[in-house]
């Protein structure tokens, strides 16, 4: 087992945890990312085109440069599984499958944890007419069919933001009826006043394709009848949060699973912040790496401190 030393530790190497690592470095923190094994939702995003300053872009495009960025001012990177957190010690402790890491402070920036795919051959579309971003892409599909799998507020607010860009859109819920769900009579009521035709208690989900591009998706009711719903783009907004690991470390959690934060992006470990998806206030990278910047720049302000507190540590 490796033992690593740092004195910022950021968990995430997605947009907020290399932005939080970016500040971090350029105010001579000696910083370590733990990236782990899993990709950034970014990578997924086949275009970008509302991120500023860029017309489009694809995402892995964009997170290579972030992440060449940070390479080249000597950031270390740990491609490790974290299986622990002690965080209300000092140092702090991380435990990965093949290290032990002590930090002074932690940065969070998990994005919004891991998850199945939602339909047979999802995996195989992902930039083809599969997308994890209706705010990101809904635009593409303009007066096009396409629709959204998902079964939370989340969920129910894109199916009206895509409704909203002009798409012609079906919400799909997996093995669950709107009354199984905890999504508001209110925004429930706004969907059916708009029109929006809601597939429900749906099972064995399957991607349609025509010449390698989503062409629709078949399932089967309740009834065990097989359905099929022409779409050019199948949204999958569904979702694991990694919170158990964080609420054993002491971390507050919402009820959706989401890192609760103040305003400069930090949780109620001192010391500890987190930015990016895990905080869940907008899913999209200019609110990530606006984040990760705040968390940074708070974090270097507290090594700051601590060094000049050397024997407090």
């Amino acid at each position: 087992m490796d033992q690593m030393k740092c004195e910022a530790c950021v968990i995430g190497s997605g947009p907020a945890g290399l932005t939080a690592a970016l500040y971090l470095r350029r105010a001579k923190v000696d910083t370590l990312i733990v990236s782990g094994k899993m990709h950034s939702a970014m990578s997924y995003a086949h275009q970008i085109e509302n991120y500023p300053g860029i017309k489009a872009i694809g995402g892995k495009d964009l997170l290579k440069s972030m992440q060449s960025q940070v390479e080249d001012l000597d950031v270390r990177f740990l491609k490790d599984e974290v299986i622990a957190l002690m965080l209300d010690m000092d140092p702090k402790m991380i435990s990965t499958k093949n290290a032990i890491i002590s930090a002074d402070v932690v940065i969070i920036a998990i994005g919004k944890g891991a998850r199945k795919p939602e339909l047979e051959r999802e995996e195989e579309f992902i930039g083809k007419g599969v997308s994890y971003c209706a705010v990101c892409d809904g635009p593409l599909y303009r007066d096009r069919d396409v629709v959204l799998l998902g079964m939370d507020d989340e969920a129910a607010e894109e199916s009206l933001v895509l409704d909203q860009m002009g798409c012609r859109v079906t919400w799909v819920l997996k093995e669950k009826s709107l009354e199984d769900t905890s999504i508001s009579a209110e925004k429930i009521s706004e969907i059916r006043e708009s029109g929006i035709p809601i597939v429900e208690d749906v099972t064995n989900l399957k991607v349609l394709d025509d010449e390698g591009k989503v062409s629709g998706i078949q399932l089967e009711d309740k009834s065990g009848v097989e359905k099929k719903i022409d779409a050019s783009c199948i949204f999958v907004l569904t979702s694991i949060p990694t919170a158990r690991l964080l609420q054993r470390a002491g971390v507050h959690v919402s009820e959706r699973n989401m890192v609760i934060t103040n305003e400069i992006q930090e949780t109620n470990v001192e010391g500890v912040y987190a930015c990016g998806d895990i905080c869940g206030k907008g899913y999209q990278v200019s609110i990530a790496v606006g984040e990760g910047a705040v968390a940074g720049l708070q974090a270097a302000k507290k090594i700051r401190k601590l060094r000049k507190q050397p024997n407090e540590k």
